[in-house]
């Protein structure tokens, strides 16, 4: 996202101001304007997106053992809202039909996430 901002700019003390994106139950109040937000910037299905990224190694006790700080690239292969993703784990037909075969890739993959949150 610094890619896009200016340090100093007006838009760089707006963004600070704001400090993240906030989910109302009705609304999104983003911390950028909405070219960036919604496209430019977020994750987006089959686009690759260059990031920073920080990868730690825990240990079986929860303590890091390694990190790693690098350039990366993030590349999303399903964009879904957090409904969809609820109704692929309720094996809802509708979700069944819209992702076709990968969907019990992609329920396992949110199964996965679910053990580790």
């Amino acid at each position: 996202v610094s890619y896009f901002l200016e340090e100093g700019s007006h838009l760089d003390f707006e963004a600070r101001s704001r400090s993240t994106s906030v989910y109302l139950a009705d609304r999104r109040i983003d911390m950028l304007p909405a070219v960036l937000a919604e496209q430019v910037c977020s994750l987006r299905a089959n686009q690759d997106r260059y990031a920073m990224s920080v990868i730690w190694k825990f240990d079986k006790n929860g303590q890091v053992i390694n990190t790693w700080f690098g350039r990366s690239v993030i590349h999303s292969s399903y964009e879904m809202t957090y409904d969809e993703a609820q109704n692929v784990l309720d094996g809802k037909p509708q979700e069944k039909e819209k992702f076709g075969s990968n969907y019990v890739k992609i329920k396992n993959n949110l199964l996965h996430l679910m053990r580790i949150y």
